[in-house]
């Protein structure tokens, strides 16, 4: 469950920063087209994301240690995010795509 919380997290996180004008622009190029609707889905389906994040953890850990669990998912999540920004921007789409997948087999498997 903590493999599939990182990747839930790490794919929520994502989407808030495509949510950023700033960050969008490094993400998908500067001027790119993207729907107004799609745009607004990101900031709650990456809230929603964070949230199945939590519920993750919670269920493997328990209320108390889950949610300690859960900020440092969160913890761990933000560095990669952070860096792909600074560094390959354009991979954080992908990674949008593959985290719910990835998360969804790992918790198939585990």
């Amino acid at each position: 469950m903590t493999i599939a919380s990182l990747l839930l997290a790490l794919s929520g996180l994502a989407l808030l920063a495509l949510a950023m004008n700033r960050h969008r622009d490094q993400m998908l190029g500067k001027g790119a087209a993207v729907s107004m609707e799609a745009l607004a889905l990101a900031r709650p389906v990456g809230g929603l994301l964070l949230a199945l994040a939590l519920a993750a953890c919670v269920a493997a850990h328990g209320w108390s240690m889950g949610m300690l669990w859960w900020l440092g998912v969160l913890t761990a999540g933000t560095a990669p995010v952070a860096l792909l920004l600074t560094y390959r921007a354009r991979m954080l789409p992908a990674l949008m795509i593959a985290g719910p997948l990835a998360a969804l087999i790992a918790t198939l498997l585990l």
